[in-house]
């Protein structure tokens, strides 16, 4: 029978004292043990009767039940570590119970150990750090659905600086989701380790993020892209990067849809120009999707390239990018050399005035969207939508593995598409010449015309009525016709007399059905 007690001790003072902790006293395989519980005595007991269950189920063989384990899960450290030095549980029980940190650092070296880029392990132990500061985590039991979601809460509150009285904004939804899934993921990795028993974020839903979209970007148009090639590849250095360098290093983005890490993973190696069709392959450490993508070249985008990479060794980048920070800002300045330049081409000032208030070649529009390096494949996406591929190609071409993404999140409506789409619609007006056949007002000599005409509409009343066509082929059948049970009644019975309608010499009165055909 399990039970506690305070232990006592000589103080200072040379009196016997109590601890302030209670102990659970259980009997373990090697005798009476002493397990360090809490101040509180009814948690100690309870301590004490979950040990001495565990010692039960140990000594019958018999697996550990849920409850058991998720209570195992969220012990202190000090009181996991007496239960394993007195043999109640085991050693690698207590080594996958410990802080969360450590399991955390872990989990970083495991992202980098199975083909993760550094980059990517450190964001994600940022994020997930940033929960466990937030949430004040100890131990993997401490991150629930409750304590996650209050969490991410509190980081969305804007914040007002007490000195400065600036507010400074709180997290969006798309930083929301991207925390979680990082969140989510390294609890997945614990329980894949066996460190925890279930994953309790499984079932947790991502944010609507059109609900609180922070940062809307532009799809640059076609137009402003030629601008801005040509333009920069005329400019002085800027960033390390050669006007030529950063025209191109915009082209390939702009016409391959690749990131911007993917583009620094680049190496002259991954261009293949001589095996009939160019390509050029992403390694897929470096790929979202953590796979090798293998994207087509176009033969102009080839002719820009090859001298630049001619003399580059094999391992050697491809194009040596500023960091991420300073690569938005080289664009925002290319951009505005780019407008600058269109702005002069103006051929008045009333052109000018005209061409000041348009957005085009800016960073950030009326609207608030911005142009950023990742607008480049936006308008990649874009572009092949507009061209009219199939969703397919479109989705493999943008290397998606939800369709969703491509058309929702990338595909934009290119400015003059909607128009486009409009004026390709087919024309319902009457052509000139079945106006006047209509009217009867172009003479005998078009009466095959007109018989072909009060054809054609008989042809679609059938149609819509569900009886058969008729064509010029059944007009001498002028015994089928009369006998369709009533279905021709309004058909005169010489109607398969062709030479009295063709005949430009005839002289027969016009009957009442030309009329009656032309009015229904």
């Amino acid at each position: 029978m399990a039970t506690v007690r305070r232990q006592t001790y000589k103080g200072r003072d040379g009196k016997r004292k109590e601890s302030a902790k209670w102990y659970a006293c259980v009997v373990t395989p090697r005798g009476e043990k002493r397990i360090p519980g809490y101040k509180d005595k009814s948690a100690t007991m309870e301590l004490a009767r979950k040990c001495e269950r565990i010692i039960g189920l140990r000594a019958e063989s018999m697996p550990l039940p849920p409850d058991i384990l998720r209570w195992l899960d969220g012990l202190d450290s000090p009181i996991r570590k007496s239960m394993t030095t007195n043999g109640i549980i085991d050693g690698d029980r207590a080594a996958k119970s410990k802080p969360i940190r450590d399991h955390l650092a872990d989990y970083r070296q495991c992202l980098i150990d199975s083909g993760g880029t550094p980059i990517h392990a450190k964001r994600t132990y940022r994020s997930v750090e940033r929960i466990i500061d937030a949430t004040r985590a100890k131990s993997a039991a401490d991150l629930t659905v409750a304590t996650i979601t209050r969490a991410i809460a509190e980081l969305r509150k804007d914040v007002e600086n007490p000195k400065s009285k600036k507010i400074k904004r709180g997290i969006g939804a798309a930083t929301s989701n991207n925390i979680q899934t990082a969140v989510k993921g390294f609890m997945a990795w614990m329980l894949r380790e066996r460190r925890i028993h279930e994953n309790p974020l499984a079932h947790v839903r991502r944010m609507n993020v059109d609900t609180d979209r922070r940062h809307e970007r532009r799809p640059m148009e076609s137009d402003e892209l030629a601008i801005l090639l040509d333009v920069t590849s005329r400019e002085h250095k800027r960033w390390n990067m050669t006007g030529p360098e950063r025209s191109a290093l915009y082209r390939i983005a702009a016409e391959t849809g690749l990131r911007s890490n993917e583009i620094r993973s680049l190496t002259r190696d991954s261009f293949t120009f001589d095996n009939g069709e160019a390509t050029v392959t992403v390694q897929a450490g470096y790929s979202k999707r953590r796979q090798h993508e293998t994207m087509p070249l176009r033969d102009d985008l080839v002719e820009v390239l090859r001298p630049l990479l001619s003399r580059k060794l094999p391992s050697a980048p491809a194009f040596t990018l500023p960091n991420a920070t300073n690569v938005a800002r080289m664009l925002r300045d290319d951009l505005k050399a780019a407008r600058a330049a269109w702005l002069a081409q103006a051929k008045n000032v009333t052109d000018r005035q005209d061409r000041e208030r348009q957005s085009f070649l800016v960073d950030r529009d009326d609207a608030g969207r911005v142009t950023d390096f990742h607008s480049l494949r936006g308008a990649f996406i874009s572009m092949m939508l507009a061209s009219g591929i199939d969703a397919k190609t479109a989705q493999a071409l943008a290397r998606h593995s939800d369709p969703r993404l491509t058309f929702n999140t990338y595909g934009r409506t290119l400015r003059g598409s909607e128009r486009a789409a409009i004026d390709g619609l087919p024309s319902f007006d009457v052509p000139e010449t079945t106006k006047a056949a209509a009217t009867g007002t172009d003479g005998d000599d078009d009466a095959a015309a007109r018989l072909q005409m009060r054809l054609q509409m008989e042809r679609s009343k059938r149609a819509l009525s569900g009886s058969s066509s008729c064509s010029l082929d059944d007009a001498p059948k002028r015994g089928k016709i009369a006998s369709n049970k009533g279905k021709n009644a309004d058909l005169p019975n010489d109607v398969g007399q062709k030479k009295d309608w063709a005949r430009p010499d005839s002289n027969r009165e016009p009957r009442d059905y030309e009329s009656l055909a032309l009015t229904n």
